[in-house]
Protein backbone atom coordinates (compact mmCIF):
# COMPACT_ATOMS: atom_id res chain seq x y z
CA UNK A 1 0.00 0.00 0.00
CA UNK A 2 1.70 3.65 -1.21
CA UNK A 3 1.44 6.81 1.52
CA UNK A 4 -1.30 8.43 1.42
CA UNK A 5 -1.62 11.69 -0.53
CA UNK A 6 -1.48 13.67 2.70
CA UNK A 7 1.92 12.08 3.52
CA UNK A 8 5.27 12.31 1.74
CA UNK A 9 8.77 10.74 2.69
CA UNK A 10 11.34 13.10 2.53
CA UNK A 11 14.12 10.41 3.09
CA UNK A 12 14.45 6.91 4.06
CA UNK A 13 14.84 4.57 5.19
CA UNK A 14 16.42 2.60 2.38
CA UNK A 15 20.25 3.09 3.29
CA UNK A 16 18.99 4.63 6.89
CA UNK A 17 17.74 3.60 9.81
CA UNK A 18 14.92 6.35 9.83
CA UNK A 19 11.99 7.24 7.27
CA UNK A 20 10.69 10.98 7.60
CA UNK A 21 7.33 11.40 6.56
CA UNK A 22 6.15 15.05 6.76
CA UNK A 23 1.93 14.91 6.84
CA UNK A 24 -0.49 17.83 5.75
CA UNK A 25 -2.99 17.90 8.52
CA UNK A 26 -5.68 19.81 6.28
CA UNK A 27 -5.79 17.07 4.67
CA UNK A 28 -5.19 14.01 6.42
CA UNK A 29 -7.61 14.78 9.42
CA UNK A 30 -11.01 15.36 7.46
CA UNK A 31 -10.16 12.75 5.20
CA UNK A 32 -9.52 10.02 8.28
CA UNK A 33 -12.38 11.47 10.36
CA UNK A 34 -14.54 10.64 7.33
CA UNK A 35 -13.41 7.40 6.53
CA UNK A 36 -14.48 7.06 10.28
CA UNK A 37 -17.73 8.05 9.95
CA UNK A 38 -17.60 11.58 11.53
CA UNK A 39 -18.18 14.13 8.51
CA UNK A 40 -19.77 17.11 10.17
CA UNK A 41 -16.72 19.56 11.62
CA UNK A 42 -19.60 19.96 14.82
CA UNK A 43 -18.54 16.66 16.05
CA UNK A 44 -15.25 16.87 16.04
CA UNK A 45 -13.23 16.89 19.68
CA UNK A 46 -10.35 16.09 21.23
CA UNK A 47 -11.42 12.07 21.08
CA UNK A 48 -11.89 12.06 17.63
CA UNK A 49 -8.39 14.24 16.61
CA UNK A 50 -6.02 11.76 18.98
CA UNK A 51 -8.17 8.64 17.36
CA UNK A 52 -7.07 10.24 13.71
CA UNK A 53 -3.98 11.02 14.84
CA UNK A 54 -3.49 7.72 16.11
CA UNK A 55 -4.72 6.67 12.43
CA UNK A 56 -2.06 8.75 10.68
CA UNK A 57 0.51 7.03 12.30
CA UNK A 58 -0.78 3.57 11.91
CA UNK A 59 -1.44 4.62 7.79
CA UNK A 60 2.24 5.43 7.45
CA UNK A 61 3.31 2.59 8.94
CA UNK A 62 1.21 0.26 7.57
CA UNK A 63 2.30 2.23 3.90
CA UNK A 64 5.77 1.84 5.01
CA UNK A 65 5.54 -1.77 6.05
CA UNK A 66 4.35 -2.93 2.91
CA UNK A 67 7.34 -0.45 0.84
CA UNK A 68 10.43 -0.95 2.82
CA UNK A 69 11.35 -4.63 4.57
CA UNK A 70 12.81 -4.33 7.23
CA UNK A 71 13.07 -2.66 10.87
CA UNK A 72 13.41 1.23 10.93
CA UNK A 73 12.36 3.88 13.04
CA UNK A 74 9.36 6.52 11.23
CA UNK A 75 9.52 10.10 12.20
CA UNK A 76 6.56 12.16 11.48
CA UNK A 77 6.54 15.82 10.93
CA UNK A 78 3.05 17.50 10.76
CA UNK A 79 2.87 20.61 8.58
CA UNK A 80 3.10 24.22 10.34
CA UNK A 81 2.80 25.97 8.06
CA UNK A 82 -0.27 28.69 7.56
CA UNK A 83 -1.35 27.70 10.57
CA UNK A 84 -2.15 24.31 9.80
CA UNK A 85 -0.55 22.80 13.07
CA UNK A 86 -2.72 25.13 15.10
CA UNK A 87 -6.37 24.44 13.50
CA UNK A 88 -5.77 20.86 14.42
CA UNK A 89 -4.50 21.41 18.17
CA UNK A 90 -6.69 19.39 20.63
CA UNK A 91 -6.99 22.79 22.89
CA UNK A 92 -9.21 24.40 20.56
CA UNK A 93 -11.47 21.24 20.56
CA UNK A 94 -14.20 20.48 22.88
CA UNK A 95 -12.72 17.32 24.50
CA UNK A 96 -15.86 14.73 24.04
CA UNK A 97 -14.44 11.30 25.47
CA UNK A 98 -10.74 12.93 25.78
CA UNK A 99 -7.67 12.26 23.96
CA UNK A 100 -6.50 9.36 26.61
CA UNK A 101 -9.51 7.30 25.91
CA UNK A 102 -8.56 7.00 22.26
CA UNK A 103 -5.15 6.19 23.16
CA UNK A 104 -4.87 4.21 26.58
CA UNK A 105 -8.16 2.22 25.43
CA UNK A 106 -6.40 1.42 22.42
CA UNK A 107 -9.79 2.80 20.86
CA UNK A 108 -8.21 4.29 18.11
CA UNK A 109 -6.13 1.21 17.08
CA UNK A 110 -9.99 -0.55 16.70
CA UNK A 111 -11.39 2.12 14.77
CA UNK A 112 -8.31 1.82 12.37
CA UNK A 113 -8.94 -1.79 11.77
CA UNK A 114 -12.89 -0.85 11.48
CA UNK A 115 -11.69 1.20 9.23
CA UNK A 116 -8.79 -0.33 7.29
CA UNK A 117 -9.45 -4.01 7.83
CA UNK A 118 -6.87 -5.88 9.84
CA UNK A 119 -5.20 -8.28 7.26
CA UNK A 120 -3.56 -10.31 9.58
CA UNK A 121 -6.88 -11.66 11.25
CA UNK A 122 -8.22 -11.47 8.15
CA UNK A 123 -11.13 -9.79 9.20
CA UNK A 124 -12.92 -6.37 8.65
CA UNK A 125 -14.56 -4.69 11.43
CA UNK A 126 -17.88 -2.52 11.68
CA UNK A 127 -18.13 0.07 14.61
CA UNK A 128 -20.68 2.67 14.94
CA UNK A 129 -18.96 5.99 15.48
CA UNK A 130 -21.66 7.09 17.32
CA UNK A 131 -21.40 3.90 19.60
CA UNK A 132 -17.98 4.12 21.52
CA UNK A 133 -16.55 1.56 23.09
CA UNK A 134 -15.71 -2.23 23.12
CA UNK A 135 -19.18 -3.58 23.06
CA UNK A 136 -20.05 -1.45 19.54
CA UNK A 137 -17.89 -3.77 17.97
CA UNK A 138 -19.23 -6.63 15.22
CA UNK A 139 -16.74 -8.89 13.27
CA UNK A 140 -17.56 -8.50 9.92
CA UNK A 141 -15.97 -11.57 7.42
CA UNK A 142 -14.28 -14.42 8.56
CA UNK A 143 -10.82 -15.04 10.42
CA UNK A 144 -7.80 -16.81 8.51
CA UNK A 145 -6.03 -19.47 10.06
CA UNK A 146 -7.74 -19.28 13.27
Amino acid sequence: MPLPAWATQLHGPIGGRTAVIVVDPDLAYPSILAGLGITNPDQYDQYWLETAYQCIKLEIQSGLETNNKGKFDIHINIRGDGGRKLRWGLKHYPPGRGALTATLGKEARTRYIQWRGDARAGTVLKLDPMMPGRNAVTRVGSQIGR
